[in-house]
């Protein structure tokens, strides 16, 4: 009975994993479902007057302006894949190179065409919602499209020509969105329609919502700024994107920076077999040891959470770990990549920024568009999870360290000792290692069941296309280890959506974490240019599989 006792229980704690999963992939869904019950909506709310400070960039001083010569590129301009028509984007021809000129080209063309369009709305009377809403939304969709595009490869296919492109262009992509954002022209167009009674009342509550969501978010985009106030205000974003750009690079490059090489058997003691093969494999693949081995290794281990995540909890030598646990929170935090001096910076202009829109904190602005009505509500609601989980919290660690105690350990637990104790204090209470979890976590498997419990949820199928079928309809992946589905509704087969998944780890080029992203936005305005709906999905699935599968079963665990 105790082992039935203990494989149920490993069964219930096994769901909490794919509950996590479900959790990132409900968010794909609830963008499908709006999609099926409002049929075509507006993108506006994504790319309309979006606020600057959310576009990362370097000063303006840093990089010069490129003025393309139309005549000498006009060719070059046809064929750069990012500003092909296609409805999906080209990701195997996109080359850094392409970056410069396709985003240059979209940036003039916007510029030139948004000011006959402020133009247009200020002799309209009564401007109307297709006027000021849908013919801006036109405007902004190639550079939009475009840009997403670049921004996704940072994320996925970071590289040092990218890197650059990225770089020089931001500020040019920051001011123009600047531009839009501070367009009183525009501005005074939503406040006109909002308070036309004769035009509002003729609106759907997507239409209203998208009005006052616009004129909220020009609000705090410095629309009512004037003079000295909203040069300083401009100038804030546009360091505040510089420091973003560099917080994250930093970060990448102080992940991919460290590696440590063990060539004592003795020092993976602990390690799980798949562990001990992956770190043999990386040791192999980093080019210095090519002939490593799971057996005779050396073995390499690195900050990034499928290598970091393993060896803190499973491995015995205590003094590895602390090397492990250092490295880890000290990432970025010294030399060119210290990233100390930067977050005090954007934290500063942050509070600026909110100043000069008449907030006392940047929590406060930002809190302007939550639901939470305060920051002193926030701080309760934090505050009564406080008084709450202390007490248990507390006791737990007490338990903890009495059950280290009892296998030997000397001292107060240290930092660098929580997970690996965690996981001995876990296998003792349900007589289960994590390891023998993994032959039921393979991908194929976790996709199945994840894919199934998704028909159950929301009625719907989810379907990989052959090689074929995704040549034909135009799908290229940026990464051989990306794949791409197609949403259908379960009960009538129709067409709702897609998605790329892109689930393992490359710290060379890839930023960590579990996230998600759109990729085209379906239109009704835009629907000549692209219409189908697509839905970038990117599940970090070894960070989910540790990280949420660890917690859930530490929380859950009485």
């Amino acid at each position: 009975m105790i082992i039935i006792a203990n494989k149920t229980k490993l069964l219930k704690y096994s769901m909490y994993f794919l509950i996590a999963v479900l959790v990132s992939f409900a968010s794909i869904m609830f963008r499908v479902n709006s999609l099926r019950s409002a049929g075509i909506g507006s993108m506006t709310s994504v790319y309309l007057l979006t606020s600057s400070s959310n576009v990362v960039a370097r000063s303006e001083s840093r990089t010069k302006s490129t003025v393309i010569n139309m005549s000498a590129t006009e060719a070059s301009i046809k064929t750069n894949p990012l500003l092909s028509k296609s409805k999906l984007p080209l990701f195997t021809e996109i080359k850094a190179s392409d970056v410069q000129p396709a985003i240059e080209f979209n940036l003039n063309e916007l510029s030139k065409n948004f000011e006959s369009f402020e133009s247009m709305v200020e002799k309209a009377s009564p401007p109307s919602y297709p006027q000021v809403i849908e013919d801006l939304e036109k405007l902004q969709f190639p550079l939009a499209r475009s840009w997403g595009v670049v921004s996704h490869l940072m994320s996925v296919q970071n590289s040092e020509p990218l890197r650059k492109s990225h770089d020089e262009l931001q500020p040019k992509i920051v001011k123009t969105f600047q531009k839009l954002g501070q367009s009183k022209s525009v501005y005074k167009s939503l406040v006109n329609i909002k308070n036309d009674p004769t035009i509002w009342n003729t609106l759907d509550e997507g239409q209203q919502r998208i009005v006052e969501s616009s004129i909220h978010t020009m609000k705090v985009s410095g629309v009512g700024l004037e003079g000295d106030e909203k040069t300083r205000f401009n100038d804030l974003q546009l360091e505040v994107a510089e420091l973003s750009t560099k917080f994250s690079n930093n970060i990448l490059d102080s992940t991919k920076a460290f590696k440590l090489v063990l060539t004592d058997k003795a020092l993976i003691r602990g390690l799980p077999e798949s562990a001990i093969a992956f770190a043999a494999q990386q040791a192999a693949a980093n080019g210095q040891y090519p002939g490593a081995t799971k057996e005779e290794g050396p073995w390499l281990l690195t900050l990034d959470i499928p290598s970091y995540l393993p060896a803190m909890q499973n491995l015995e030598s205590r003094s590895v770990r602390e090397q492990l646990y250092r490295a880890y929170m000290s990432r970025a935090s010294v030399g060119e990549q210290d990233n100390v001096p930067i977050i005090s910076k954007i934290l500063q202009n942050k509070k600026q920024i909110a100043n000069l829109l008449g907030y006392q904190t940047h929590a406060e602005k930002s809190l302007s568009k939550k639901m939470a009505t305060s920051v002193d509500e926030v701080m309760q609601l934090i505050e009564m999870l406080r008084v709450k989980a202390f007490p248990a919290a507390q006791k737990e660690l007490a338990e903890l360290q009495a059950f280290a105690a009892s296998r030997g350990h000397e001292g107060p637990l240290e930092l660098w000792d929580m997970a690996y104790w965690g996981e001995r204090f876990r296998e003792h209470s349900y007589d289960f290692k994590e390891e023998a979890l993994r032959e039921y976590f393979a991908m194929p498997n976790v996709l199945d069941g994840l894919f199934k419990l998704a028909t159950r949820l929301f009625n719907i199928v989810i379907e990989e296309p052959t090689a074929e079928e995704r040549a034909s309809s135009g799908v290229q992946l940026w990464h051989p280890d990306v794949r791409f589905y197609n949403i259908k509704d379960a009960a009538s087969g129709e067409y709702l959506a897609s998605f790329y998944l892109d689930p393992y780890s490359r710290p060379a080029e890839k930023r960590g974490g579990a996230w998600m992203d759109s990729c085209l936005g379906r239109s009704r305005v835009c629907i000549c240019i692209c219409a189908m709906t697509m839905i970038i999905a990117y599940l970090y699935l070894s960070y989910y599989y540790y990280y949420y599968y660890y917690s859930f079963i530490h929380t859950c665990r009485r």
